[in-house]
């Protein structure tokens, strides 16, 4: 039993508009029966320092339905800051009791970014820490390793890719990236509480004007990661955005089984909905 779940990250970019909606139907099926409070908090940090942070709380009734199905945290653009930070969900008891049976919840889907002046995007947010995915990677190798297959520059084209890279931790890390062809981007630092841009271009040598290869991410250290391909010449104009984690808010397959108990149940459940009115 827990009092808590896990913390969500994602990343936070002072020249968009942010919106990160929550569906307040997913805790339910987490929470043990009868009256519960749960306090969300939202935080933003940018370089070392909490810029934010605003909480809601939300009641759940005895049969665990929320009194208001969604809520959203949002911020808009500030072109008064510079560079980049991220922010970090968390989600607990009001009480502090532990009326939570799992703690391991997608509780967020997808953040939204949109700027006039910029195409729009979605991102995912993982765990903060406890992904038992990672957490058996660094116990069999020794080190956090991620990779990214599709690395595409092109200086004339005006294309270019970066690496976004969180610390929400409370000590600082480093990483190497070695490429397919074994260039490597040695001792790369990220602060505390900090993010960082990393420009792949980095890996261009002389007068190449394009990279096409794949590249390795190492670490002694949990980090969270996502590629933004931007513009060369203003990185702060994103036209894609993905992340690096084993991470997807929803099951893109499930056994057939279940898939026909939930349209079982759909479709009692419509044709009862009339007899509980």
């Amino acid at each position: 039993m827990y009092n808590y779940f896990i913390p969500k990250i994602g990343p936070y970019y002072p020249f968009y508009n942010l919106s990160l909606p929550l569906d307040l139907g997913s805790f339910s099926q987490c929470l043990l029966e009868g009256n519960i409070k749960l306090n969300i908090t939202f935080n933003i940090f940018l370089d070392k320092k909490k810029i934010f942070n605003k909480t809601k709380k939300v009641l759940f009734d005895r049969n665990k339905n929320p009194l208001i199905p969604m809520i959203s945290f949002n911020f808009k653009q500030n072109n008064n800051y510079n560079g980049v930070g991220f922010f970090e969900v968390n989600v607990e008891t009001d009480d502090g009791k532990e009326l939570i049976k799992n703690n391991a919840l997608e509780f967020t889907s997808y953040c939204h970014y949109w700027s006039n002046e910029r195409k729009g995007f979605i991102t995912e947010t993982p765990y903060k820490y406890s992904d038992p995915r990672i957490i058996l990677q660094m116990e069999k190798f020794g080190e956090f390793i991620q990779s990214y297959s599709c690395i595409a520059i092109d200086v004339n084209r005006n294309y270019d890719e970066s690496l976004i890279i969180i610390n929400p931790f409370m000590q600082s890390v480093r990483l190497n990236i070695i490429s397919q062809d074994k260039r490597i981007l040695r001792n790369i630092t990220v602060d505390k509480l900090s993010s960082r841009i990393l420009r792949l271009s980095k890996f261009l040598k002389g007068k190449e004007t394009s990279f096409n290869k794949s590249i390795q991410i190492f670490s002694k250290n949990r980090i969270l990661l996502w590629t933004i391909k931007h513009l060369h010449n203003d990185v702060s104009n994103i036209t894609d955005h993905e992340h690096l984690d084993w991470f997807q808010p929803s099951a893109a397959k499930i056994p057939f089984s279940l898939f026909l108990r939930r349209k079982l149940g759909d479709l009692i459940g419509y044709k009862n909905i009339g007899k509980l009115r």
